[in-house]
């Protein structure tokens, strides 16, 4: 049986395209994997209490928000009891996380349940919203080739703790090959673990037979009123088209800062509407009424909209921006492109509005345009074809037990040296220093005879710091030698690593001194087996400890 907790959390993406995505790969997972018990996780919904019910075969937890922040540690280690109960011992457990934010929580259940497996999928990335998707100023700041600012110092404190968030996870799903090239060139992410998984949707009612020949020259845009979406040179380059074409409107739904983008219709307010967000059910209505979509964005993953707009057939002027440039590849001729080295408004406007203008003049270019769009909907972004690519990812196919994933370990290893050097006062049980030394030994033994040139400075760095540690444990016990000390600590674990430290040539006296001196206080020493697993798991906590 494979449980499978979905997560999700309460924003404005939820609203938008996370939740979307939520709903479209939920009937993908049941109708694929008939032995998958689904389960929705919902943060910060707006319930008093923690409850479960099932619905529609699905079970849903809802997990009120916390008055201490609901990315505290201790928030999370209260949800992992919460659920606890939930897990049934033969069951194989899948967490697919959805917000880079939950990355605390990520840790505590590779620590609490180390044979569960953790999903990624990529809707977003920080330093696109705060460089307008420019990738190359992005790869200028995190190579140092830029200059140094608070910004600059944001963006690579976001780029490392994504290269840690990914190496943590099984399984990493991208929605473009966009991000797919970028996590594999830029940020290092094997390719073993990556997965082409575009979003999906069913079909929609309206074909492009029925949509040519309309009379009214009605512009689209769905989606969130942010600037990362290029409302106002959208709204600019209407301004424009409304010079060429007297009958044309504009139609903005969505949600966002009205009245920053209602001061830009100066002079156009009787040909622009804003609806604000719509139901499902009633936003069908526009759409079956668009002449044309636009959609301006300097970020976008695999949009929702765009893919509504191919669904029914509209023909779409969009940008060239990550994800997009991929959802418009068989209409070249609608597509705006973005200068990264040297952005000029008043150019990216005069495409906007050329585009718009040249499909609204000319209903053999919409129905050419709305021909294919159709073909790539049902080729790439239909629900069939989000399923169909979900099968292939990993975990979803093999319920064996894996180990922690080898591009993690680097992280824990720069955290133990850490903690050896900033913090001397460490306990000596398994989540303090005998738990850093079985890591620390581990690590040394899975360095094999043939090292490579940065295998031995690892090699080097792990042995000084092992040093360190049982240095630190004599210290420990010199000063705690007339206490009952060993109370405190799993002595088995403890026997178990001052047995082993002749296996690696380090520290050897000081071992063989603690040995002595334990025998000599008739303190029973007998030493256990530990598993790689323990090994981890205790490693695992100690990196969730924030010493």
């Amino acid at each position: 049986m494979i449980k499978y907790f979905l997560i999700n959390n309460a924003s404005r993406a939820a609203a938008y395209g996370i939740g979307t995505f939520i709903k479209s790969i939920t009937p993908c997972l049941r109708s694929s994997f008939s032995d998958m018990e689904l389960c929705l996780l919902d943060f910060d919904s707006e319930v008093r209490e923690f409850e479960t019910y099932q619905e529609d075969g699905v079970w849903h937890y809802r997990i009120p928000a916390a008055r201490c922040g609901s990315n505290s540690m201790d928030f999370y280690r209260s949800v992992l009891f919460l659920l606890e109960p939930y897990f049934e011992k033969d069951s194989y457990v899948i967490f697919h996380f959805n917000y880079t934010q939950h990355f605390p929580l990520m840790r505590l259940i590779k620590a609490k349940y180390p044979e569960s497996r953790i999903i990624y999928t990529v809707h977003y990335q920080n330093w696109c919203f705060s460089l307008k998707g420019n990738l190359t100023k992005f790869r200028k700041i995190v190579s140092g080739r830029d200059s140094e600012d608070k910004l600059c110092e944001k963006i690579k404190s976001d780029f490392l703790e994504e290269k840690c968030l990914y190496s943590l996870c099984d399984d990493v799903l991208v929605l473009c090959q966009f991000t797919y090239d970028l996590l594999k060139k830029d940020y290092g992410v094997s390719e073993r673990k990556l997965h082409l998984v575009r979003n999906g949707m069913p079909p929609a009612v309206v074909r492009s037979a029925e949509r040519v020949g309309l009379a009214e020259k009605n512009v689209l845009f769905v989606g969130r009123l942010d600037d990362i979406k290029g409302i106002d040179y959208t709204i600019k380059a209407f301004k424009i088209v409304c010079e060429r074409h007297t009958d044309a409107h504009l139609t903005l739904v969505g949600d966002g800062n009205f009245s920053y983008f209602l001061a830009l219709c100066d002079g156009i307010w009787d040909r622009v509407t804003f609806t604000g967000k719509l139901p499902r059910e009633k936003l069908e209505h526009f759409f079956q009424h668009a002449t044309i979509g636009v959609q301006a964005s300097f970020h976008e993953q695999c949009s929702y909209s765009a893919m509504e707009m191919m669904a029914h057939g509209i023909p779409l002027v969009a940008t060239d921006s990550t994800g997009l440039a991929e959802m418009m590849s068989f209409t070249p001729w609608n597509m705006v492109h973005i200068e990264e080295e040297n952005f000029l408004e008043e150019s990216f406007i005069t495409q906007l509005s050329d585009r718009m203008d040249a499909l609204l003049s000319n209903p053999n270019l919409r129905e050419k345009s709305s021909e294919k769009l159709l073909e790539l909907f049902y080729k790439r972004y239909c629900v069939d074809q989000m399923g169909k690519a979900l099968e292939g990812v990993n975990v979803l196919q093999n319920n064996q037990a894996f180990r922690l994933s080898e591009e993690f370990l680097p992280y824990i290893d720069e955290e133990m040296i850490r903690i050896l050097t900033d913090c001397p006062v460490i306990d000596l049980d398994n989540i303090g220093l005998t738990g850093i030394g079985c890591y620390l030994y581990w690590r040394l033994g899975e360095i094999g005879k043939e090292k490579t040139t940065s295998e031995l400075s690892l090699a080097e760095k792990l042995r000084a710091g092992l040093s360190v540690c049982v240095d630190l444990i004599e210290k420990f016990i010199s000063v705690h030698k007339h206490e009952s000390f060993p109370q405190t600590f799993d002595s088995k674990t403890f026997c178990w690593l001052l047995e082993k430290m002749q296996d690696v040539d380090c520290s050897c006296e000081t071992a063989f001194r603690i040995r002595r001196w334990l025998q000599s206080q008739k303190i029973n020493f007998k030493a256990g087996k530990i598993s790689v697993l323990e090994i981890e798991k205790m490693a695992m906590d100690i990196y969730n400890a924030n010493f």
